[in-house]
């Protein structure tokens, strides 16, 4: 016969005589166990601990769940980076990767393109940045989370469910529910105050009077898989959002008073589950309850893309048309089956924004023409005289705005003309 014990509220269980299978009354399930729940759900909230810490609701005293996935030992320097070869279309700089930031502003990850694709935006400082419309970059504003991110509601949502069950444990006469509910929160505020940062961007303030005589500074990004974007803006906000870093301004300036406070928090993580497991039934329920509802929330709020967790308005993105979307319309040329033919031939005239005729050859001519400039794609082309040829026949097709020009062909017969004996 199956062990059966006769307990009422002292963490026993009565797990039923013969005939019955579950326990008979909701005080029968055990959850000494229930400390377990505050520390689920580490990686999404690892995944989160640099955008909850931008806004001042980090210091709201909360249930947070896993929240040893924020004590660490060491502040980051940065936001994690997007690994995609950054060009400069004309002055042929090159770096390895862009900020979350850049990536976040564009209407698609560039990391996420899918091969020989194509894109072109253009950045600029919004109106609301400057105050004046000009792209001085004297603009005050900074960037910041975004005051209706899913992160932010969270936080204060958090909050008010630890007020109710803190209500809750008074009203039972459970002080260590009461110790447990307070220290749990009392240590997502210290984690508040020792990770609380802001962004601070690589700037260049130029003049009314300087900013006309800037040159051109767009910028071509491409991933792995061998798609582009040109960046069409000013060298203000190329520096901005390309060339400078994104390092973490903090709150605490001190390393040693990070420890300290961190040091703090973990204590109270610490004794917390120490109260947590003396406390009542219900609190017990109720505090389960909350890290089960707030990790299922975390874990949809992981769904979003991050550019709804930022405040961008600093800056004005606007998708400009490619040229690959002219081909798109002139395909409602050729509707029938019949003319297919007609859409063959017209593949190398004009662009096609589909693997079976795109290819890296057709994307980087693209790219030039878009541009303006061969200047940049020595950078992307293999070191090979085949290329170099082709590359000195597309710079002479640019000047002469040669939009008709046959990019694989040329490359075939350049390569044929090149090869090693």
């Amino acid at each position: 016969m199956a062990p059966s014990w006769d307990g009422q509220h002292n963490g026993q269980v009565k797990l039923g005589g013969p005939g019955h299978w579950w326990a008979t009354s909701a005080y029968d399930y055990s959850l000494d166990v229930i400390t377990l729940l505050a520390v689920i759900g580490e990686q999404s909230m690892a995944d989160h601990s640099q955008v909850i810490n931008v806004d001042p609701s980090c210091y709201l005293p909360r249930l947070l769940p896993a929240p040893q996935a924020f004590l660490k030992p060491n502040r980051p320097n940065s936001l994690p980076h997007v690994s995609v070869k950054v060009i400069g279309a004309r002055n042929g700089s090159l770096f390895g990767s862009i900020s979350l930031f850049a990536d976040s502003l564009l209407p698609e990850s560039v990391y996420d393109m899918k091969k020989y694709t194509f894109r072109a935006v253009k950045i600029e400082y919004s109106k609301k940045c400057t105050g004046t419309g000009n792209e001085t970059g004297h603009g005050t504003q900074k960037l910041t989370a975004n005051k209706g991110s899913p992160l932010v509601w969270l936080a204060y949502f958090s909050f008010f469910l630890s007020v109710g069950i803190l209500i809750m444990t008074i009203l039972l006469h459970d002080g260590m529910g009461i110790f447990a509910v307070t220290t749990l929160s009392l240590a997502s505020s210290l984690i508040g105050v020792a990770s609380k940062w802001a962004p601070s961007l690589t700037t260049l303030n130029p003049t009314n009077k300087e900013i006309n005589s800037l040159p051109a500074s767009d910028v071509i990004l491409q991933n792995r898989a061998g798609a582009f974007v040109l960046v069409k803006c000013t060298e203000p906000i190329a520096r901005e959002l390309f060339a400078g870093t994104h390092e973490c301004n903090y709150a605490l300036k001190s390393t040693r008073a990070y420890s300290v406070v961190m040091s703090m928090a973990t204590v109270l993580i610490m004794i917390s589950v120490i109260f947590l497991g003396n406390c009542r039934w219900e609190v017990k329920a109720a505090i389960g309850g909350a890290y089960i509802l707030l990790n299922l929330l975390y874990w949809i709020a992981d769904m979003y893309e991050p550019k709804k967790f930022w405040d961008l308005t600093r800056y004005h993105v606007t998708p400009l048309p490619s040229d690959e979307q002219d081909w798109q319309d002139n395909h409602k040329k050729f509707p029938d089956i019949e003319a297919q033919k007609n859409i063959d031939q017209y593949v190398d005239a004009q662009w096609v924004d589909n693997q079976e005729g795109q290819c890296f050859t057709r994307v980087v001519w693209q790219v030039i023409y878009s541009s303006g400039t061969t200047a940049w794609a020595d950078k992307v082309l293999p070191d090979h005289n085949g290329w170099k040829a082709w590359l000195k026949e597309a710079k002479g097709k640019l000047e002469n705005k040669d939009k008709t020009w046959k990019a694989v062909e040329a490359k075939d017969r350049a390569f044929a003309a090149n090869q090693v004996p």
